[in-house]
């Protein structure tokens, strides 16, 4: 094993977080959006 692999799957498990929580803002975005214009 390289000794930088564990760096770079930290690299991508934190990538993977950010990303997921820009998904979640977005999802709970659209659902305000879309429960504003439903009403």
């Amino acid at each position: 094993m390289l000794p930088h692999t564990g760096l770079f799957l930290l690299w991508k498990v934190a990538l993977q977080m950010r990303i997921r929580r820009r998904l979640k803002n977005l999802v709970s975005g659209f659902q305000t959006t879309f429960r504003l214009s439903a009403d």
